[in-house]
């Protein structure tokens, strides 16, 4: 287990602009063998089913809207209820070729656009720059404040709108890995708790995880804020991460990262969950307090959202280069 304390993350520095391809000098004949190219490759796409997105081989990261209709949520007057994601690609990013996937969770009272906010796609071109090359796209689905779960009082099946509605999605339209070596789960604030609560209940989807800046509730926070989604008792037990642990014999069998700033008002909780998946024995980079003045804040979020990004990198770039295959849906 890897622990850190008192260093600041790094942060990226921002890609140097490349000269635009469209504005070279070329050729009727050029003109002509780039049309030619370009009208075989979109005949290919469309054979293929895959969706045809504008930024193909973009210079810069992108981003655009995708939604379905969710088997897990009730229906609103008849109508199946709408769950709407971010796709979000990296620099380069080719549809042709096949992608590992990081899921990504926003806080309470939030929405898909988060990541975006924090600057997300010039921390990507950076991170292309430095790899060359970034093996996974960024899904960022939005809930508002469902905290992430199957809700215990209400028919709203947050759990299984992540873990079997939005991966199925997600894997019908683009061209990416169908194993949980592929699969990475991060959050933030109430993300970040969604994040491990759901390795916990669905242990065999993802293949890493990581919470930045976790907000734990005891039964009585929850029951005062979120009475519909946590229940007491046993439905409780069954959604909060400590009790999952203590009590419900489940565990943190993939590689885990967790880290809040020094300043943050869910600071003592977090260090607290940290003792306890390291007196578990379970292996994860903890890093507690690193930034003392950290707060549970986009100020914070953003400036490490860099490090973030090279731990994606880091877990994917090495788990589906042996081992996985394209399934067939």
């Amino acid at each position: 287990m890897l622990i850190k304390t008192n260093q600041a993350l790094l942060d990226h520095e921002p890609p140097n602009k490349t000269p635009n391809p469209l504005k070279q000098k070329t050729t009727p004949a050029l003109h002509y063998q780039s049309f030619h190219f370009i009208l075989t490759f979109i005949l290919q796409l469309l054979v293929s089913g895959l969706p045809l997105p504008s930024h193909a081989e973009s210079q810069k990261s992108s981003a655009q809207d995708e939604s379905f209709l969710s088997h897990s949520l009730p229906a609103q007057s008849g109508t199946k209820w709408l769950v709407r994601y971010r796709v979000i690609f990296p620099k380069n990013y080719q549809p042709q070729q096949i992608h590992s996937v990081v899921y990504f969770l926003h806080g309470r009272g939030g929405n898909r656009f988060n990541l975006e906010e924090l600057g997300v796609l010039q921390k990507l071109d950076s991170l292309v720059e430095k790899h060359g090359k970034v093996p996974f796209i960024i899904i960022a689905p939005e809930c508002n404040s469902c905290y992430w779960m199957n809700a215990a009082l209400i028919d709203e099946r947050w759990g299984d709108v992540v873990t079997q509605d939005l991966i199925e999605d997600v894997e019908k339209k683009f061209l990416v890995y169908h194993q949980p070596q592929g699969r990475l789960l991060a959050g933030i604030s109430m993300g970040g708790h969604g994040a491990l609560q759901l390795v916990l209940n669905y242990p065999l989807v993802f293949g890493a995880v990581a919470a930045h800046s976790p907000v734990f509730r005891t039964q009585e926070e929850a029951t005062r804020d979120f009475s519909n989604q946590f229940g007491t008792g046993d439905l409780f037990q069954q959604r909060d991460p400590f009790s999952l642990l203590l009590f419900k014999n489940k565990h943190l069998n993939i590689p885990v990262w967790l880290d809040i700033g020094g300043s943050d008002f869910s600071f003592r909780n977090t260090q607290n969950f940290a003792n306890l998946i390291q007196k578990l024995g379970f292996q994860g980079e903890l890093h507690i307090g690193e930034d003392p003045i950290g707060a549970h804040s986009t100020g914070y979020w953003s400036y490490h959202l860099g490090t973030y990004l090279e731990w994606y990198w880091n877990q994917l770039s090495k788990s589906c280069i042996v081992g996985c295959a394209i399934e067939s849906p």
